[in-house]
């Protein structure tokens, strides 16, 4: 049993590395918590991570990705990534406020240790946040203490290097038309409209043949009362 713990213990430490860097990978918010979730077990040593360039929406952001931004450590000590970069993906206003608000209030919950976390350089540049300086001065406004890359602030908790430079938010899907569901209803109604047709054209062909599939009400109601036999005359 000694030797099990051992093994298993050695198999849940991180792995020795500062960065992990997962840039230009096409991660979308169908794989971003598989990666997130490598990041805080096996990479939790890891001081930057670089997610640019891929795929990543509100969605993921809000989800998967506002985990990177909080304590690592599972005790009263903090462990927090000192470097996030995320440009270069479609972000917009809802994630990149979700995700600095998280990272301020989990580092300004340890500004009075001894040993406080530095503030989070976040990259959000080139996403897709709609007015990004107006978007500051709101989050500043709710005593979130972040700054700009150039900013000499000393209390900011979240640092945003080029944080204004935003591209236009990318245009919506065409649209395909019907929806499968939709679809399936016009194949199945075709399906049975083929059918009814079908049966139609049959019963036709059988009329003018002579030898049609139903018969007059009469001629069942004569077969049913006499079966076939002619009718018997009562005797005098």
């Amino acid at each position: 049993m000694s030797k099990i713990t051992g093994f298993s213990t050695e198999r849940t430490k991180p792995f020795p590395v500062k960065e992990l860097d997962f840039s230009r990978n096409e991660i979308s918010k169908e794989g971003i918590g598989a990666v997130v979730q490598f990041a805080r077990t096996q990479g939790s040593d890891a001081t930057s991570v670089d997610l640019s360039r891929n795929k990543l929406d509100d969605v993921a952001t809000m989800e998967e990705v506002t985990r990177l931004v909080k304590n690592y450590s599972a005790f009263a000590a903090n462990s927090f990534i000192s470097k996030l970069n995320l440009s270069g993906n479609t972000i917009g206003r809802a994630g990149a406020t979700k995700l600095i608000q998280y990272a301020h209030w989990e580092r300004d919950r340890f500004k009075a240790d001894a040993n406080p976390p530095c503030a989070l350089q976040l990259d959000l540049s080139d996403n897709c946040i709609t007015e990004p300086a107006a978007l500051m001065d709101e989050l500043k406004g709710k005593r979130i203490k972040l700054a700009a890359a150039t900013d000499d602030d000393k209390e900011a908790t979240v640092i945003l290097p080029d944080f204004t430079d935003q591209r236009a938010a990318p245009p919506p899907p065409p649209d395909d038309g019907l929806s499968s569901g939709e679809i399936a209803g016009i194949v199945i109604g075709a399906v049975v409209g083929a059918l009814l047709l079908l049966s139609v054209i049959f019963l036709v062909s059988k009329e003018r043949a002579g030898k049609p599939v139903f018969k007059p009400y009469t001629e069942v109601v004569k077969e049913s009362n006499y079966n076939g036999a002619p009718p018997q005359t009562e005797a005098a």
